[in-house]
């Protein structure tokens, strides 16, 4: 008798490089699932690619506590991947057709997002600076803040004012408000973003028991390190000292008593907070989530836990029944597969133009409307920052619906931030688009 396997649940990645057209127009500009669909058949029959070009998605090794191998199997989509599992068919007096798994499935099961090349990060609009080199954790159910269905991301933060904010970096200002930061020669600047759900530093918590710390001040000499659990009780305390001033120190959890990924039990004890206190009145704290000791962090770039149910119904892959959610109606149509999105937004870069030949670049009339021309070291700077996408990208007159193409970054490209600013920069030759300045 042939297996049967059915889905369990779908995980789309979503990131906006791959899926904004050049006209800046995007997948999340609709809320209508019938045109987001459509969207990506679009892409997907014009050969543009996805996410799925940086990464691979990985079960634990057969034994795992997450996955009793052969239970459960990840097959790779457009842009993601389905969970599946063996299954046993049973079919209602109504026609429908609905499954059990086939095997007792563990209580979550975990997928690694592993990067297969390095590129992933200099499309990602996520901090470039950052304390902690950890990975992004994505889960079903709540840790700190409450989701909103079909998110895996835990949602940026309010925004909290007097904050270093870093360019392209999103904060909350009211229901339904995000907006990303940068800045001008006016100062601070936020501009207000379509859609929601997207990755945000919240998410970025996995690390393993072992880990680099980054002070973001070069006064450091004395440091402490206090882990405190879900429930903010103590759980260790690392110190820290030095005879000359440090950027960087070694923290070590592994002999810590502390719950790590392949714990079971209540997901969110798996959530630590870390707080650190050090000389010069520094003091930050971080939300932590530890990688079994086992596991090589190496290419980690992610985690995703799905827990079988979940407090908001919307969440959980199987029903009230112990049935997959997934299901064939009367009319031999499948139904009711959970889809959950996991949204990254662009790369929010200031494109700068260089002269090939180290010559101060003027604007011309087809750059005037985009370009300025006040850098000292004769470069032409975008009036404000842009996304970086995977189709060339257009600049948009100031007005009608016509469109100025100048050249785009190059891909895999590097990044200088200066002075709070993150910078594309662009060689280009001397041209009527790009004349030198006499």
């Amino acid at each position: 008798m042939p297996v049967i396997y059915k889905t369990l649940a779908e995980v789309r990645l979503l990131h906006e490089y791959y899926l904004m057209d050049s006209d800046g127009s995007s997948f999340f500009d609709s809320t209508d699932p019938v045109l987001q669909q459509e969207f990506l058949l679009k892409r997907f029959e014009k050969d543009i690619p996805s996410i799925n070009e940086h990464l691979d998605y990985v079960l634990p090794a057969s034994g795992s506590l997450h996955r009793p191998s052969p239970f459960v199997i990840v097959i790779p989509s457009y842009t993601g991947f389905r969970i599946l599992t063996p299954v046993i068919e049973k079919k209602n007096t109504d026609g429908t057709i609905v499954y059990t798994p086939r095997h007792t499935l563990p209580n979550s099961i975990s997928i690694r997002m592993n990067a297969k090349t390095p590129g992933l990060n200099g499309i990602t609009n996520l901090r470039m600076q950052r304390n902690i080199s950890s990975a992004l954790y994505f889960s079903n159910y709540d840790l700190a803040t409450e989701k909103s269905f079909p998110f895996l991301s835990a949602g940026p933060g309010p925004h909290v004012p007097g904050s270093a904010y870093e360019q392209g970096e999103l904060a909350a200002f009211g229901t339904n408000d995000i907006r990303q930061f940068f800045m001008t020669d006016l100062g601070f600047q936020w501009r207000s973003v379509t859609g929601n759900g997207f990755v945000s530093e919240n998410d970025r918590m996995l690390l393993p028991l072992k880990f680099t710390y980054h002070f973001n001040t070069d006064n450091i000499t004395t440091a402490r390190f206090h882990l405190k659990s879900s429930n903010g009780s103590p759980v260790k305390t690392v110190e820290f000292s030095s005879t000359t001033p440090a950027k960087n120190c070694m923290v070590d959890f592994s002999s810590a008593p502390v719950k790590t990924t392949d714990s079971q039990g209540i997901p969110a004890e798996l959530v630590y907070l870390l707080e650190v206190e050090a000389n010069d009145g520094y003091s930050q704290s971080h939300r932590l989530i530890f990688l079994e000791d086992s596991v090589d962090f190496g290419d980690t770039w992610g985690m995703m836990n799905l827990q079988l149910t979940a407090t908001n119904s919307d969440f959980s892959i199987l029903d009230n029944e112990g049935y997959l959610k997934t299901r064939k109606n009367a009319g031999g149509y499948t139904v009711g597969t959970p889809v959950f999105d996991i949204r990254l937004k662009s790369k929010f870069t200031y494109w700068r133009y260089t002269n090939n030949r180290r010559r101060k670049l003027g604007v011309s009339g087809l750059t005037r409307d985009f370009l300025d021309d006040t850098d000292r070291a004769g470069r032409l700077v975008s009036k404000s920052p842009k996304e970086l996408t995977y189709l060339p990208g257009l600049f948009k007159k100031p007005a009608g619906n016509d469109f100025q193409h100048l050249p785009n970054p190059v891909r895999n490209g590097m990044f200088l931030n200066e002075n709070g600013r993150i910078y594309s920069d662009i060689i280009v030759p001397e041209s009527s688009l790009f004349p030198v300045r006499p």
